[in-house]
């Protein structure tokens, strides 16, 4: 017991938490991630072990100018003007401040984070796998497709995930708190980020796992009383995840209740606590189904589905003519709600079998997208005909995006009054006739509560919507349009990544800088990469002076 208080003090030590003046912290530890953990939890190598030296701070002071003669390769950044100036964390933290995932704005400035151990001088150490979302478009107006893939790539030796840190150390992995704190080693392998939170708004993580469903599949004669039995049944494998937060102590992994088909929120990406959250006194209720079913080739496959209404309290469950008209519904927000709902509609059509033609009755069933209001009116119709170029006629609805990231940005909730819809228009002759679907329009459109498009200028295309601010693109070029027309950055970066927290990463003359919706510089063009933000983080790279951490700070309430 004794040698384990010794080892803990000593670590708290260690860390700062307390000083002791008689003794001198040895200058490895403050230079590797690795000897930190090890001094802490024992998992690691000896702390007496050589390690080469890493150059010293040549700017201590808490506040320092960022802009840099070079970027290592001897071709200088843009010219930024006067340079900008950085507080600390701590100097700010100090003073009152604190970090903040809220959206910037003038009260609020980017603080570089100092920790007791230095950051990687290396943009990468090592590769990293994981699962991609890849969309396949067809020439031939095939139905688009999402898939998801593995890919290898590249491991930035700092990455963020909702807010967390990401440490790799020449190949070995190390979650770290927002303020820096090492928490533990991670497996990404075994619990890999999900980009998505529980209803608490805690980061979630994943690991995969199948089980067997039992489901019937015919009945039996009913008895004198007319009642009937399942007397066969089949079994299928189901492919599923669960679903882990990180708990209180920093190591360990508590699995969570989270249900995607009810607590999803629509994008999965590295989104603020509060995105999808609503702002109405309407809530969301559901009861839920599953179903099983069998495509064309045999395969056999279970949906998890949910039924969906608005209520202002607990509706009563146990009331049979209770509806729930919605397949699917997404938090209200601004007074409006995007919702998927089955939508009938037929047709005839002649149909010829042994000789013989005859005209048949079809019903067909579409799952389409509509917007309704807190009365649950819907707001405009999504749904229209018309002619195609082909001189046959055409069905348009609104659909999900085919994106399940942050490509589709700007989709299920209203933003400054406009949300982006997914327009997507096949052929009734191919549909009705050759019994399949073909594509002849697929187009993304930001519109107005009442339906209307907001005019986006000719020959460009949306990229993403967030923040108030269109991202653009046209002809590999990039630019910043707000929801009033005005361009906040012209159409010249070769690169540009979508708003998140009012802040976005944008390109000039190679090298990344931090914009925010006004297009004011608040991190200068003299890195080579910057991550988007993460909960009030972010990281940048520059090949003079490795990684920095940047957070974004507010006066206290």
């Amino acid at each position: 017991m004794c040698a384990v208080f010794v080892v803990a003090i000593f670590g708290l030590y260690y860390l700062g938490v307390y000083d002791v003046s008689f003794l001198q912290r040895p200058a490895a530890w403050e230079d590797h991630i690795d000897r930190l953990y090890s001094v802490l939890f024992g998992e690691k190598t000896d702390p007496e072990e050589t390690i080469e030296p890493q150059p010293e701070e040549t700017q201590p002071e808490e506040t320092r100018p960022s802009q840099k003669p070079n970027n290592g390769d001897g071709t200088p950044p843009p010219d930024l003007g006067t340079p900008l100036e950085f507080s600390t964390v701590s100097a700010l933290q100090g003073e009152g401040w604190i970090r903040t995932d809220a959206v910037y704005t003038e009260g609020m400035q980017f603080a570089l984070l100092d920790t007791s151990y230095s950051l990687p001088r290396s943009f990468s150490y090592t590769d990293k796998t994981y699962n991609r979302e890849e969309l396949l478009y067809f020439e031939d107006g095939t139905e688009p497709q999402r898939q998801i893939v593995q890919a290898t790539e590249k491991r930035p030796a700092l990455e963020l995930y909702m807010g967390y840190i990401l440490y790799d150390d020449r190949g070995t992995l190390y979650i770290l708190g927002p303020d820096g704190t090492p928490l533990s080693q991670y497996n990404d392998q075994r619990y890999m980020p999900a980009y998505t939170r529980d209803r608490e708004g805690r980061p979630l993580f994943y690991s995969p796992y199948s089980y067997t469903m039992t489901y019937p599949t015919q009945l039996g004669e009913p008895d004198e009383e007319g009642n009937q039995e399942w007397i066969e049944t089949d079994t299928v494998r189901v492919e599923s995840q669960k679903y882990y937060y990180l708990g209180a102590d920093g190591r360990t992994f508590v699995e969570s209740d989270y249900d995607d088909t009810v607590d999803g929120r629509g994008l999965y990406f590295d989104y603020p606590a509060y995105y999808g959250s609503t702002d109405s006194r309407y809530s969301r209720y559901y009861k839920r189904s599953t179903k099983v079913l069998t495509d064309l080739k045999g395969k056999t496959s279970v949906l998890e589905l949910a039924d969906w209404l608005f209520a202002t309290e607990k509706p009563d469950y146990a009331d049979e003519e209770l509806v729930f008209p919605y397949t699917r519904a997404y938090a209200m927000r601004e007074g409006y709600a995007a919702v998927m709902q089955d939508i009938h509609w037929d047709y005839y059509n002649n149909v010829t079998e042994d000789g013989v033609t005859e005209n048949r009755y079809f019903e067909v069933v579409s799952n389409e997208m509509r917007v309704v209001d807190e009365n649950g009116r819907e707001m405009f119709s999504s749904r229209k005909n018309y002619v195609s170029e082909e001189g046959w006629s055409a069905n348009e609805r609104f659909v999900e995006p085919l994106s399940r990231g942050i490509d589709a940005l700007g989709s299920y909730y209203f933003d400054h009054g406009l949300m982006r819809l997914h327009i997507q228009a096949y052929d009734r002759y191919h549909f009705t006739d050759l019994d399949m679907i073909r594509i002849v329009s697929d187009e993304d459109v930001l519109v107005y509560p009442d339906g209307s498009q907001f005019s986006i200028p000719v020959g460009y295309r949306l990229v993403s919507y967030s923040d108030g601010i269109l991202l653009l693109e046209k002809d590999g070029l990039y630019g910043y349009l707000s929801n009033t027309g005005v361009w906040i950055h012209q159409p010249q970066a070769a690169d540009a990544k979508p708003f998140l927290e009012g802040v976005a990463v944008v390109e000039k003359d190679g090298y990344y800088g931090v914009i925010d919706t006004k297009g004011n510089l608040v991190i200068p063009y003299q890195y080579k990469y910057i991550s988007n933000i993460s909960s009030g983080t972010m990281v940048a790279y520059s090949e003079a002076d490795g990684w920095e951490i940047y957070q974004k700070m507010a006066p206290a309430a």
